[in-house]
């Protein structure tokens, strides 16, 4: 039997399956920088565990992009192609180069049938997903501009991300976006920022100097 040991989903997957088909239908894949994991709209065939990497998800509207999440290691994507809709709800594109699993959904949809840890952590990852997308959108729709872009700052300057030193890879734009909000307001509330001493940059690099007025912004909007 296949050992993924730094990883639990593949853990149970293979403990629910024979090796061969597991080989078949679960396949390590390295993506370059700027590739397109998951694509908005498309048939929902395939999940992707990401094993290290950074990946931002992008919902597209007619005249508008939004960045609902920066994903990076030992993160699941494409949860929703468990259900009957069968659609990706936003592209997942890589901002450096990403390696991982593509793990088949029809395989998978099987193998939860007969293990309830597989089906105990699916289910615990689809309501986490959709905790996180309900709090983005809560945020996004009642705070005022300086509190949202408050908001990813301390997002992007979370524990989370610490090991990949994201602002190397995230645009100025992709900040904007993450924030919802155009990039000239962001550049603009960026700047007051800086002039009151709540943050500094340093090559491109963003550091939170007052961690309770950034929170407080925040939490009020």
């Amino acid at each position: 039997m296949t050992s993924f040991e730094d990883c639990k989903l593949l853990q149970l997957i293979s403990d629910s399956t024979t090796n061969e088909s597991l080989h078949k239908n679960v396949r390590h894949i390295t993506f370059s920088k700027g590739e397109t994991l998951l694509k908005q709209n498309d048939f929902a065939n395939r999940l992707i565990y990401i094993q290290k990497g950074l990946i931002k998800l992008d919902v597209s509207g007619q005249n508008s992009k939004f960045i609902l999440r920066i994903i990076s290691n030992n993160n699941l994507l494409g949860v929703t192609a468990l259900d009957d809709k069968n659609f990706y709800p936003y592209s997942a594109i890589a901002i450096k180069e990403t390696t991982g699993y593509s793990i088949d959904a029809a395989f998978l949809k099987e193998q939860m049938k007969h293990s309830g840890p597989l089906l105990d952590y699916l289910l615990n990852q689809w309501g986490y997903d959709y905790k996180e997308i309900c709090e983005k959108l809560g945020h996004t729709g009642t705070h005022q501009m300086h509190g949202r872009l408050a908001k990813t700052l301390l997002y992007l300057s979370s524990e989370t991300f610490h090991q990949e030193n994201v602002f190397d890879y995230i645009s100025r734009r992709e900040i904007a976006q993450l924030a919802g909000m155009s990039m000239e307001s962001m550049t603009k509330i960026l700047k007051e920022f800086r002039h009151d001493r709540l943050i500094e940059i340093d090559n491109g690099k963003i550091f939170i100097n007052n961690l309770e007025m950034i929170e407080r912004l925040a939490n009020i909007g």
